[in-house]
């Protein structure tokens, strides 16, 4: 029976295992074909057609538009890719007996998709007003907030006058729910707002005006218990 020579410096042979190499390669292979599909999807997504200026418009009309452009070149990086108008904000518009408009914004994402490298190219997170109910949209806007704005002086013409009130208690949170407190002050506070808004306002899902400190004054959709955005300003309170 033939003897193995020694590994050269040990005095010992050491055995290798032949499987720990293929099983090196499988891997190898699985990681090039997985950056390939990458790579293809990327290409695919950088060559589809952008949304941004289609000529589509209207809240219905945009959603179908993205989930027919999604249909046809996949969800992978859609929001960049696609560079169309997509809902903006996660709560979703709740119905209210204002002549059934539904305040609501969009956003278009014109930046690129160089997270990982230094590029110079030029593009913006856009933002529009828009309506859930009709084809109303507003124009073009760099803030948030002022697209939400657009969109409550199509729903809610009058908003901008109404008294500025303190932030919104919350009736069930923490040690307050226990104790009744949080739902007393949340009592007060609507009676106080209820006093000074037009007669049924909250109760129709209108928005109210909250004094905020600064850098803290993004608007934010269905906040009160009616369904109402928060709109903020850094106005003192006026409502007596």
């Amino acid at each position: 029976m033939p003897t193995l020579p020694p590994r050269t410096g040990t005095g010992q042979h050491v055995a290798t295992n032949p499987r720990k190499g293929q099983l090196d390669l499988f891997a190898d292979l699985d990681a090039a074909t997985r950056a390939a599909d990458e790579a293809t999807t990327r290409r695919r997504v950088e060559d589809a057609p952008s949304m941004f200026d289609t000529g589509t418009a209207g809240y219905g009309a945009r959603l179908d538009a993205i989930d027919a452009w999604i249909g046809e070149y996949g969800s992978f990086r859609s929001f960049i890719g696609a560079h169309g108008w997509y809902p903006n904000m996660c709560p979703p518009p709740v119905t209210n007996t204002n002549g059934g408009c539904q305040p609501v914004t969009l956003a278009a994402e014109l930046r690129c998709g160089h997270r990982d490298e230094t590029c110079f190219c030029v593009g913006e997170l856009l933002f529009r007003a828009a309506c859930v109910t009709c084809d109303f949209e507003g124009d073009t806007r760099v803030n948030e907030n002022a697209a939400g704005e657009d969109a409550h002086d199509h729903a809610w013409p009058g908003w901008r006058n109404l008294p500025i009130v303190p932030h919104q208690p919350t009736p069930n949170s923490g040690s307050a729910r226990e104790s009744g407190s949080g739902r007393t002050a949340f009592s007060a506070w609507l009676t106080r707002v209820n006093a000074t808004y037009p007669q049924g306002w909250l109760a129709r899902g209108g928005p109210i005006r909250t004094h905020r400190k600064p850098g803290a004054t993004r608007h934010i959709p269905a906040a009160t218990v009616f369904g109402g955005w928060d709109l903020a300003t850094t106005t003192a309170i006026t409502a007596p």
